[in-house]
């Protein structure tokens, strides 16, 4: 099985420049494996939840309307060492709105 997932939210800050060469994604589908229903979003669409979001939209708004079980966020974000907690807390944030 291949699904494809596409990003949406495509920053412009630090050392992102994404809008300038990629498209933002406008399909918000669920993927079915084995009978899970799996949220799949790519690095900075589940970041958009805080009280002052950088974005007018909120991906994962979309997809939780489609009940998933479970939540993945697949990312290539620069390393640092000190991004753990803060990587945990927005997954607890999205995790208890579903």
């Amino acid at each position: 099985m291949k699904h494809v997932t596409h990003k949406t939210l495509l920053p412009t800050y630090d050392v992102f420049d994404e809008y300038r060469w990629f498209e933002s994604n406008r399909e918000f589908n669920c993927v079915d494996i084995k009978g899970v229903r799996i949220a799949l979003t790519v690095c900075e669409d589940l970041w958009n939840i805080d009280e002052d979001p950088l974005y007018a939209f909120w991906p994962m708004k979309e997809l939780i309307q489609q009940q998933p079980q479970l939540m993945i966020n697949i990312a290539a974000s620069p390393f640092s060492y000190d991004h753990a907690e803060g990587r945990k807390a927005i997954l607890i944030k999205n995790v208890k709105r579903i």
